[in-house]
């Protein structure tokens, strides 16, 4: 850099959408939030519920770097509202989207994270639902660069039986520190 000259550094920004019905998934969307900031990124967190507006969404996918989508798992699938947020990717934009949706994939790469409580088969049952998720997220022309899951607390009573025995304070420290761990190696992947 020479004498006078400014150089201009353009922050990262990350996006992360994700539905919660219990505060399963909140709590990993959070700690992801935490992680992008600490890390230098821009984050914006958006909820997905069943009464929101999907045609109005306050977001473009193409404005971010990364983009962070996650759901509980019901009935081994992802909730559906989080299902239709992703089908409004940049190729549903109209003007705004036609160049992005051009190329096989754009610049935009993704994660997907899902919470689910494993009664039987424990971290398999979250696999459907991030596999959907995945999918729908590549179709929209996002890159998916990570899956990451974990327990989360059940309304069911615990049994000791359960795949995770007493999931009733999950996802705990371990949890997100693993979610913070599996999301600081992607920002690294990305920087």
């Amino acid at each position: 850099m020479n004498k006078g000259e400014i150089r201009v550094i353009m922050k990262k920004k990350c996006l992360i959408i994700y539905a919660s019905r219990t505060g399963n998934t909140e709590k990993v969307a959070m700690r992801f939030k935490e992680t992008c900031e600490r890390n230098g990124w821009e984050c914006d967190a958006f909820k997905i519920d069943r009464g929101t507006n999907i045609d109005s969404l306050p977001y473009y996918f193409e404005d971010y770097d990364l983009v962070c989508a996650g759901s509980p798992v019901h009935h081994l699938l992802a909730a559906e509202e989080m299902i239709r947020a992703l089908k409004k990717g940049p190729r549903h934009y109209g003007e705004r989207g036609s160049e992005f949706a051009k190329v096989v994939f754009g610049p935009v790469k993704g994660t997907v994270f899902a919470t689910y409580v494993g009664i039987h088969l424990g971290p398999k049952e979250a696999e459907a639902a991030l596999t959907w998720m995945e999918l729908v997220m590549e179709h929209e022309r996002i890159r998916c660069i990570g899956r990451f899951s974990c327990p989360g607390k059940s309304s069911t009573k615990p049994s000791p039986e359960w795949y995770h025995g007493d999931v009733s304070k999950r996802p705990d420290a371990n949890d997100l520190l693993a979610a913070e761990q599996f999301l600081e190696a992607k920002l690294k992947e990305l920087s």
